[in-house]
């Protein structure tokens, strides 16, 4: 017989605050110890991120000198607090800036003080300035001479570790540094995202390029690239997806394109980051083109991160001098110190 005053089937199971004692957060834990916590999903939209950001420009990064005004248009807007109306807009025409706070994670997490980087795409400062900062020996090449021009007058930013950039095309800058046997412990960039951002008017940029053309120099930039890189290291390399030009819009396989040259190139796709990014103008451009063609409102890109040779022999080398400490160490120590979230 069923007791009618036992309410034991019908408790609020949420009423026990241990059930979900779930301490210390894990997200401010792993801050401490990597910067970010080393999700398959970062926030470059969160407010820790985004300070972090204002004090590595606070040094006196200028990544987007050297470039023209108007690659990319931001738009800066308050929302309403419904989110269903927009108020005014302040409108303003710049560059994209790479994040360094990003640079750093990709440092930080893929490599060791010391290490040489090599980016192909190199693009303005900001790779080049944190990798110094660092303590890591950055190569960059670039073709565009009046970039690396500006580049190099922001490299005593770095500190001791002076990073180098080589104006150039990196489709024979690349094997030659093959040739000259230079070996990088990273490759680490962002390309052009094809013919999505003009950067200039030179025959030989790839941004120019018809997409079959641009991937076939685009591959060939990898393969080279991977071929400086030692064995039982990373890759890291930021890329998007682009549309086509013309016909119904649909993607054109950017992400996918990118991993297969780096496994034609013999490395193996390792982590998958989804970079969130910035909203900006997204919010006032998506209605109109989902309204019209369902096309979604694209804010995330990808930190694509590939391995050569042996992961766990390129985790040591990563860890450097650092040592390699059992996270649940790590959760006691922050307890007694009194730490929560």
């Amino acid at each position: 017989m069923t007791n009618d005053t036992d309410t034991t089937a019908t408790a609020d199971p949420f009423a026990d605050e241990g059930l979900f004692d779930m301490k210390p957060k894990a997200s401010n834990l792993l801050r401490e110890r990597y910067t970010e916590p080393p999700f398959s999903v970062l926030d470059r939209k969160g407010k820790a991120w985004q300070r972090r950001d204002k004090k590595w420009r606070a040094l006196g990064i200028e990544s987007e000198l050297g470039r023209d005004d108007g690659l990319t248009f931001n738009m800066r807007m308050d929302f309403m607090h419904d989110q269903r109306h927009l108020r005014s807009a302040q409108e303003s025409s710049q560059t994209s800036i790479f994040s360094p706070t990003l640079c750093e994670l990709v440092y930080r997490w893929y490599s060791a003080p010391g290490h040489r980087v090599l980016d192909p795409f190199a693009g303005g400062s900001v790779r080049g300035v944190v990798a110094g900062a660092m303590a890591r020996n950055y190569t960059g090449v670039e073709l565009r001479a009046q970039q690396v021009e500006a580049n190099r007058q922001q490299a005593d930013i770095a500190g001791d570790v002076v990073p180098s950039w080589i104006a150039g095309d990196s489709a024979e800058v690349v094997p030659g540094l093959v040739a000259d046997g230079y070996e990088s412990d990273l490759v680490f960039s962002c390309p052009p995202y094809a013919y999505l951002e003009k950067y200039s008017d030179d025959p030989g940029d790839l941004s120019n390029m018809p997409y079959g053309d641009f991937l076939d120099a685009y591959r060939g930039i990898i393969r080279d690239a991977c071929e400086t890189l030692a064995d039982n290291r990373f890759a890291a390399w930021v890329v998007g997806e682009v549309r086509e030009k013309g016909g119904d819009g649909s993607c054109v396989g950017l992400v996918p394109d990118t991993i297969r040259a780096f496994q034609d190139a013999g490395l193996d796709l390792y982590n998958d980051h989804i970079l969130l990014t910035p909203i900006g103008t997204a919010a006032v451009r998506t209605p109109r083109q989902f309204d019209a063609s369902r096309k979604a409102g694209r804010i995330h890109e990808y930190l694509l991160v590939f391995v050569k040779g042996d992961a766990k022999k390129a985790t040591i080398a990563a860890n450097g001098d650092r040592p390699t400490t059992d996270l649940d160490e790590d959760v006691a120590d922050h307890e007694a110190a009194g730490g929560d979230a």
